[in-house]
């Protein structure tokens, strides 16, 4: 179909992603397919948590395939300007912050209870004396214990790790493992994120051992350790 989804060329022949596909298509015609829209961060951890919940419903039979490219900063809704950035600082904001006011935030966005307004007296933004503009970004709460934790606790869990240095991708996919208890982390370089992908995935019958294997669609296979 031209206007779907495209097979690698060494992938042609593959008849379980060719029965996949036809799957999905059929799905989507049949309007099947349920797809949450978000802009925001914000955004995004309230309908994390909501289908998430949803999903825990399903048991051992559910599956979170967490793909989105969340950023690891961001500025909170209750620390963004109401006005548009002024050349200077004409002494309109006042107060300070706190890290605990911060911290608070983050989780009460995990939680549930985050509305967007609250979570701090100083906005994120301030013009300095000479005339530059300083932004604090602050860390995006991690919402995937609570999702393994309490939101859907037997769901196999999917993570996804991209990075632009080769040397550190299977650290961090095994450190991703073992602080967020998910079952598998697909991590790629982004130079060829086309050609290669890494798979990272519990030993069978083991809860804190691991094991992993480099996939290469482009031919082979080369094992890890």
């Amino acid at each position: 179909r031209g206007d779907g989804p495209a097979l690698h060329p060494d992938l042609v022949d593959s008849s379980v992603l060719r029965s996949a596909l036809r799957e999905r298509d059929i799905v989507c015609r049949r309007r099947a397919l349920l797809t949450v829209e978000f802009r925001s961060v914000d955004e995004y951890l309230r309908a994390l948590r909501l289908c998430s919940t949803v999903l825990g419903a399903c048991g051992s039979w559910g599956l979170a395939y967490l793909a989105a490219a969340v950023s690891d900063f961001h500025v909170p809704a209750g620390r963004r300007s109401a006005h548009k950035i002024q050349s200077r600082d004409y002494g309109t904001v006042v107060g300070s912050s706190s890290s605990s006011s911060t911290t608070a935030t983050a989780a009460a966005m995990i939680a549930g209870g985050y509305d967007g307004e609250g979570g701090g007296e100083e906005e994120a933004m301030r013009i300095n004396p000479d005339g530059t503009l300083s932004l604090t970004l602050y860390p995006v709460p991690k919402a995937m214990p609570e999702l393994r934790r309490i939101w859907c606790p037997e769901a196999y869990v999917m993570s996804f790790k991209l990075e632009t240095d080769p040397t550190i991708l299977r650290e961090k996919s095994a450190l991703a493992m073992e602080r967020s208890g998910v079952h598998l982390v697909v991590g790629n370089v982004l130079s060829t994120r086309y050609e290669r992908v890494f798979v990272m995935s519990r030993a069978v019958g083991e809860d804190g051992g691991g094991c992993d294997v480099v996939m290469d669609p482009m031919g082979g296979e080369d094992g890890g350790d």
